[in-house]
């Protein structure tokens, strides 16, 4: 039983080792993959602080105009939208002309939580304001989550379709190897090392190892 478990954990060795081979291959292909442009259509952003700003938009209580040296909001989250409110299924999009026509058909909207600035001498709340237009000289923030990007370049290189591929070459490799060992080990038949295989493979597809 002795040679059965150093046997086994000498499987498992050799499976890292399988993984961190082509884990090294990828490194080299990352750094000379051409970049790919992105653009930001959701963010989030907390403790924001707007300077010389005026907003434009709509709160429960009505159309609201602000025009204030500093305005302080808790919570930002800045997106586009089609005029009606409804958000594009970016994911659907599979060319640039796609990005480019749903770009030109929506617009930056910007919802904001508890809002504070001074007007009259007086401090002014408002819970939630739907801003609709704006302008201002700066902004800072203490926090900011890009929560969906679109990407504008879709040509795909050689390099990055290969670091597309090396991923699950590396689990079949990974799988095929603890197959054949799971069958040599524990004399198990076809069927019974097919099947880990698979799990294995199934399982590394899962948590994505590499």
């Amino acid at each position: 039983m002795e040679w059965k478990f150093i046997s086994l954990i000498t499987l498992i060795l050799h499976s890292f080792m399988i993984l961190i081979i082509f884990t090294a291959i990828q490194f080299p292909i990352v750094f000379n993959m051409p970049k790919a442009s992105f653009i930001i259509v959701d963010a989030k952003f907390e403790n924001v602080t707007f300077y010389n700003v005026t907003l434009l938009g709509t709160a429960p209580e009505g159309p609201i105009r602000i025009s204030s040296e500093v305005v302080n909001v808790s919570y930002a989250k800045v997106y586009r939208s089609f005029p009606n409110k409804t958000v594009p299924e970016w994911f659907r999009l599979r060319t640039r002309d796609d990005v480019e026509k749903i770009l030109n058909e929506t617009t930056t909207y910007m919802n904001l939580s508890s809002v504070k600035w001074i007007e009259g001498g007086a401090e002014k709340t408002l819970k939630e304001l739907s801003a609709l237009s704006w302008s201002w000289d700066q902004v800072v923030f203490s926090n900011g989550v890009p929560e969906q990007y679109v990407r504008t370049s879709y040509e795909t290189s050689f390099l990055e379709q290969l670091m597309g591929l090396l991923s699950p070459i590396s689990w079949a490799v990974v799988a095929a190897y603890n197959a054949v060992g799971f069958k040599k080990l524990y004399q198990a038949g076809k069927f019974h090392s097919i099947l880990t295989g698979t799990l294995m493979f199934v399982i590394l597809l899962m948590v994505g190892v590499v």
